[in-house]
């Protein structure tokens, strides 16, 4: 079966980076190329990259490219959630939700560009 991944250094502009080339969920390849300050870094750098490839798929690797405000909706749709409770317990959810939606509210802005 053929690797979908592989990782190699370059120099781009007088510097050196690690490159590493995958196939994402869809079939796309994509790129991550990340600055590296020798060869043996370089090395390391595409080691890590490609761990984190295989451990975790790219969802990390794309998260570090998110926008605050993509960060932002991701954090309220899936953790800032109103209390569920059964049999008078909390199984899941904020207590305090409209806090901290409140509170949530003017650092979004803040990052609004």
């Amino acid at each position: 079966m053929p690797r979908n991944k592989e990782g190699s250094t370059r120099i781009k502009d007088g510097k050196l980076y690690a490159r590493v080339t995958y196939q994402d969920d869809n079939g796309k390849t994509k790129e991550i190329w990340r600055k590296a300050e020798n060869r043996t870094h370089a090395k390391e750098l595409i080691k890590q990259i490609l761990r984190t490839l295989d451990d975790h798929g790219s969802k990390p690797l794309q998260a570090e490219q998110m926008t605050f405000q993509e960060l932002a909706n991701f954090y309220i749709e899936n953790y800032l959630q109103k209390a569920e409770y059964i049999n008078g317990r909390k199984v899941f959810g904020l207590r305090s939700y409209d806090t901290a939606r409140y509170n949530f509210k003017p650092v979004v802005h803040d990052f609004e560009s």
